[in-house]
């Protein structure tokens, strides 16, 4: 890359606060040991971002935990500098998201984290 490209670059630089959230959340149903897919999380993420104007990362990871393990996924929000939006609009959309997400992949908890909290939802209409 030239250091004309590079001086260019620099110039046009948008720089704003960084802030991050981020939903965990498991993949096998709590009561069936179905395994919904990410192509699934994808879906659900799309038509979500689709209808309140955001952009969210999907990161498919594995739970290990005492006693056994789970696929998951990670569903990443950031302050998008093209677009900024407030932290508190970014946390409630990532909570919102979370809410449909554990509904419709029969999750009994998710958990939304932010830099300094974490936020776990339950689903109460499944058994423990």
């Amino acid at each position: 890359m030239c250091l004309y490209t590079i001086y260019q670059l620099k110039n046009k630089m948008k720089i704003t606060k960084g802030y991050n959230v981020q939903i965990w959340c498991g993949l096998k149903e709590r009561d069936t040991e179905y395994l919904h897919s990410i192509e699934e999380v994808k879906t659900i993420c799309q038509k979500f971002v689709d209808e309140v104007g955001q952009c969210v990362s999907v990161t498919p990871t594995e739970f290990i935990y005492t006693k056994g393990n789970e696929e998951g996924v990670v569903v990443g929000f950031i302050i998008y500098p093209r677009f900024p939006k407030k932290k508190k609009q970014i946390r409630k959309q990532a909570i919102e998201l979370a809410k449909i997400l554990i509904v419709e992949l029969c999750q009994y908890k998710v958990t939304v984290t932010t830099p300094t909290k974490s936020y776990m939802l339950e689903n109460k209409s499944l058994k423990k």
